[in-house]
């Protein structure tokens, strides 16, 4: 009886010499084509960072749109600076490009953020 396709993709895996899948076994969130690593934590600030960005550029235009503010037109552009930070850093993860910032950057960032919401809840 010959073997399925199954039998053979399994062998052909269990008889390759070690290593030699590790490129293509790798998350896309740690795999680096440079051999450099991307953290998880690095990985979550990214994220968090555009999404927080997003929501709160999402915010501020409709706050313009309603009130027609010059402040709220500050912070809409302020926003949307942050927004296309967060897009940059996303394609960053899904091209494998060499990180442009490291995780202390990213927080720190992701703390202006913060700081600039809080600051508009008052």
């Amino acid at each position: 009886m010959a073997g399925t396709g199954w039998d053979v993709l399994r062998t052909f895996l269990l008889n390759a010499p070690e290593g030699s899948f590790d490129r293509r076994t790798q998350s896309i969130f740690t795999a680096d084509p440079h051999g450099l690593q991307m953290s998880p934590l690095d990985v979550f600030l990214r994220v968090s960072f555009a999404g927080f960005a997003a929501i709160l550029a999402t915010v501020s235009v409709q706050s313009y749109a309603r009130h027609r503010e010059r402040r709220f037109l500050l912070l809409t552009s302020a926003f949307a600076i942050f927004l296309v930070q967060g897009i940059w850093l996303l394609i960053e993860i899904v091209t494998r490009a060499v990180s442009s910032v490291g995780s202390e950057w990213l927080a720190l960032n992701l703390g202006v953020l913060v700081a600039l919401y809080l600051a508009l809840l008052r």
